[in-house]
């Protein structure tokens, strides 16, 4: 349980980590070549980070010492800790598990809605065409347009989303869907999703544009319909930016100071997490086993000696002696 909660933590500060960096250092680039590498290979070091620890310091009961802290050691045979103590942990692990179970359902409505979707769309030897529909978007290897459109649109839209098609830009949707049902307490997961899709939109727009077509009409519009987020749509979010990179190819470069600052902020959130926990103390318990006694413990030499040192070392009081006060079965002497 403790591993388990240990993971977590860290996963979450690395994905914290990752966002932060990439808005301050790769985003600002607008250069989907570097962005969308960057972004997969940090999601999955942050995931896999936490698995690597360093050495770590072990502490056995033997070699620590508590004897002038501990005045008095309780032992009991139970192996369980105390109700009151573990409520809390309960409730969390429920509140989490009914957060990551709904995220699940909607993940799998949004599916079953995609795939009625395709059952009622006519099947055409490049996409699948929506009747009466506006709607352009993609996912995996399925591409569905609006029958809405002239031949002409269509052939742009096909263009765009073919872009995504040959990309794999679903892999990193679906990505981002895992990482928000399992790490959904952590608000900034929910900001992942939004960066890939303006990285795939990037590079859909400079690989499918040409001057001669509509393209640049068909962003200005902003008639689309929409659809639920696990697909790549032609829609006309960052509006301003994507016409710039089209008209001027708008891309800043990525300074080797940048990037070696990024790697050095990351690689720094790695030695904290890491540090942090090879120089955490671990006490190893030695367990101890209950035997019978062989043999009842008894003073050196007997009950005899025990009787004799007590005679010799028992003091009377000397008022009680003048007093003639006599104890039971003790006389003055």
């Amino acid at each position: 349980m403790e591993a388990t909660v240990n993971y977590f933590i860290e996963a979450n500060l690395y994905l914290v980590a990752l966002c932060l960096i990439y808005k301050g250092f790769i985003q600002p680039a607008r250069n989907y070549k570097i962005a969308r590498p960057f972004l997969i290979v940090g999601t999955v070091l942050s995931l896999g980070l936490p698995f690597l620890s360093l050495p770590t310091m072990n502490i056995s009961s033997a070699e620590l010492n508590l004897s002038h802290i501990l005045t008095e050691v309780s032992i009991s045979n139970s192996g369980t800790t105390s109700d009151s103590m573990l409520a809390p942990f309960s409730w969390i692990k429920v509140i989490y598990g009914a957060g990551v179970c709904s995220l699940l359902l909607l993940f799998v409505l949004q599916l079953v809605q995609l795939l009625n979707v395709k059952s009622k769309a006519t099947k055409t030897n490049t996409h699948f065409e929506l009747e009466q529909s506006t709607a352009a978007f993609s996912f995996m290897n399925w591409i569905f347009i609006g029958s809405s459109y002239s031949s002409e649109e269509k052939t742009v839209l096909l263009r765009h989303e073919q872009v995504h098609v040959t990309r794999k830009h679903s892999l990193d949707i679906l990505m981002c869907q895992a990482l928000k049902i399992v790490f959904w307490v952590n608000p900034v997961v929910y900001q992942f999703k939004t960066l890939f899709q303006e990285i795939h939109e990037y590079e859909a727009d400079e690989l499918s544009w040409q001057e001669s077509d509509n393209y640049l009409q068909l962003l200005i519009q902003q008639n689309f319909s929409h659809f639920p987020s696990l697909t790549n749509q032609f829609k006309s979010s960052h509006l301003k930016l994507r016409i710039m990179r089209l008209k001027n190819q708008f891309t800043k470069k990525i300074t080797p100071a940048k990037v070696g600052l990024t790697v050095a902020l990351f690689a720094t959130t790695f030695f904290i997490n890491q540090n942090l926990k090879a120089n955490a103390p671990q006490m190893t318990v030695e367990k101890v086993q209950q035997t019978e006694v062989d043999k009842a413990a008894e003073f050196p030499g007997g009950q005899a000696a025990m009787l004799e040192f007590i005679g010799g070392h028992l003091v009377y009081p000397k008022s009680m002696k003048e007093q003639g006060i006599e104890g039971k079965g003790v006389k003055p002497t």
